[in-house]
């Protein structure tokens, strides 16, 4: 990798569309848990309504069987979103991390981030193709994500589609129940036809308000996981131009920026050796004084060693 771009990327900071991406899903995960509390929180304080809503004696196994149907396709929906959702947190945590690392020890960021994260994925995508010579070209990467991320609303889309339609059959079946009843009260007056009209009427009552109950919590869901996806690819793209761009991208700008400091520290050599130079004769006066301080000191030295073997051998003489 290429560092010499660094502090270029170190300017521009982390940006304001990753700073609000890595509190998005923990935002969403938490708002859509409060309301499913408060839904079952509601469901607890009108529990008489809606047992005599759903009762055995009110809605009767058909019932059970299509809001069952209801029911169970709107958890499947939900685990799937609640899957993406906690992808999305663990993708805006490393987001985070990455973007700390940039602007200092982007030299860092291989080893530090996973390889299965989209930044992750990014970067080794980019090196690879840095390492092969070819352009990278980040629309096309960006168009791979999202479409990669569009496959997996398939089920969670199909599911939105499918609640209230599901909620329509039921309707429909329980009220096809009601009419076989009311022929049958007609042909033979019975308590059996008026109590399959009652079931029915009952069974279309409450598959329709299962259906739509679990349709706006889940379509409210899927919205909100959407924009969350969003804001998260919006700031991996934005974290690639502003970060990991400058690190591979080579331009002529790119390199006239660099001539440029280039050009700039040589300058500034230049004007250190002209300097140098101008205190060199000083230097070559100070080198040569100190020499003759030097030789004037030897001279010395010999002149007291021979006064002092003179003086010892009058001494040994005397003796």
């Amino acid at each position: 990798m290429r560092t010499t771009i660094e502090p270029q990327a170190a300017e521009t900071g982390a940006s304001p569309a990753g700073q609000e991406a890595g509190v998005g899903a923990k935002r969403t995960l938490i708002s859509a848990g409060g309301v499913l509390l408060a839904l079952l929180a509601v469901a607890g304080w009108q529990l008489p309504v809606l047992t005599a809503i759903y009762g055995q004696r009110q809605v009767g196994q058909a019932g059970w069987a299509l809001n069952g149907l209801v029911v169970a396709l709107f958890v499947v929906g939900l685990v799937r979103l609640l899957q993406q959702l906690l992808a999305a947190v663990r993708e805006e945590q490393v987001l985070t991390k990455a973007m700390q690392l940039a602007p200092t020890n982007a030299d860092l960021l291989p080893t530090s981030l996973p390889a299965d994260s989209i930044i992750g994925a990014r970067l080794a995508a980019m090196q690879s193709m840095h390492a092969r010579n070819q352009p990278i070209r980040q629309d096309l990467l960006a168009s791979a994500l999202v479409a990669r991320y569009g496959s997996n609303m398939t089920l969670p889309r199909f599911v939105n589609n499918s609640l209230i339609l599901c909620g329509v059959f039921g309707t429909i079946v329980s009220l096809s129940m009601a009419l076989i009843g009311a022929s049958d009260l007609l042909n033979t007056v019975n308590s059996s036809g008026m109590g399959l009209v009652i079931h029915g009427m009952s069974t279309a009552l409450s598959t329709t308000m299962t259906a739509i109950v679990c349709y706006l919590y889940f379509t409210w869901l899927l919205h909100s996981v959407a924009d969350v996806e969003t804001r998260l690819l919006a700031a991996v793209e934005q974290f690639t131009a502003h970060h990991l761009m400058p690190l591979f991208h080579v331009d002529a700008d790119s390199i006239n920026h660099q001539l440029a400091e280039l050009l700039l520290s040589m300058a500034k050599l230049v004007e250190k050796m002209e300097s140098a130079a101008a205190t060199q004769p000083e230097l070559i006066a100070a080198i040569a004084e100190l020499r003759e301080q030097q030789r004037q000191m030897q001279v010395q030295q010999r002149e007291d060693m021979a006064e002092v073997a003179r003086l010892l051998q009058q001494g040994f003489r005397l003796g």
